[in-house]
């Protein structure tokens, strides 16, 4: 029997949250800087169909989890990312206000993700999202560490929304894993989920999404340049993650190797000194031209 790999003590209870965005441009949230921005605006718009389907193919196979701390861990991330996917798609929502065409790439993602679900087995389709998972956890850590590195500057409401994000990425980051291996999932079919994960899903769609806004962009140029720095500049996103992304092929990878405890730890006791209490889950944003 397959058990939870969580340590002890690391709570990810779903916290609700109340976001109130009253900027007038989201391709300018992020230090007034359009390749920043976008990038992340590109993120949250992949986010949802992903989070939708982890939420499915969790759901599919709680009834084979046997391990109580597990099953009740598994429980709490699917209401984690159902909340995740309600709030990125109501930021998404006024992102089409401005770039209709995005929704085109969302049905895509949807599309094969259905596909996806209906012809491979629920073993290397929960793969898939083991590596998603590993991604937005390593993500979520290296930008919970040091959040001047990517958000400087950045519009106070958007940077909460993703530190919450990345909080509740990081507590729950060996969910996926776990129902993995209470599948009798090994390497192979990790592998091939990063396979599926990354070449057919994440990679395509990131790009073809940065490619459109860049050449919605008045300064192509100046966008490019920016979003070029943003990720292999100094403190670039994949300069930061780059070791942490291939530790994923160890055959002894575990999730929890980039142990986050501290850091979690450390935003807890600040939330706790800041008195913040339980918050509501509604993404509100206005002013949005």
């Amino acid at each position: 029997m397959s058990h939870s790999s969580t340590p002890k003590g690391v709570d990810f209870s779903p916290v609700k949250i109340n976001f109130t965005y009253k900027g007038e441009d989201l391709s300018t949230w992020n230090d007034n800087n359009e390749g920043k921005s976008h990038f992340w605006n590109v993120i949250s718009c992949v986010l949802p169909p992903l989070e939708t389907y982890v939420i499915k193919a969790v759901s599919d196979v709680l009834h084979t989890i046997e391990d109580e701390k597990l099953l009740y861990e598994a429980r709490m991330f699917c209401r984690q990312e159902s909340a995740h996917a309600h709030t990125h798609d109501e930021l998404n929502r006024m992102l089409l206000a401005k770039y209709p065409s995005l929704e085109k790439f969302e049905k895509v993602d949807y599309f094969l993700l259905k596909f996806l679900s209906k012809c491979l087995s629920k073993k290397v389709f929960i793969g898939v999202f083991v590596f998603v998972e590993h991604l937005t956890a390593v993500l979520g850590h290296r930008g919970l560490e040091r959040p001047e590195r990517w958000f400087d500057k950045a519009d106070p409401a958007l940077f909460d929304m993703w530190q919450w994000h990345a909080l509740e990425e990081v507590a729950h980051k060996s969910v996926c894993y776990d129902v993995h291996k209470a599948l009798n999932g090994g390497y192979f079919s990790r592998f091939i989920g990063f396979v599926i994960g990354f070449f057919l899903l994440l990679l395509p769609g990131i790009f073809a999404r940065c490619i459109y806004l860049g050449f919605r962009s008045p300064n192509k140029l100046r966008f490019f340049g920016q979003l070029l720095s943003h990720l292999v500049g100094k403190d670039g996103v994949f300069r930061v993650i780059l070791k942490d992304f291939f530790e994923y092929f160890k055959f002894t990878y575990q999730p929890w190797d980039l142990d986050s405890r501290k850091l979690l730890n450390d935003y807890h006791a600040e939330s706790q000194d800041d008195g913040q209490e339980g918050l509501q889950t509604q993404f509100i944003i206005k002013g949005i031209k």
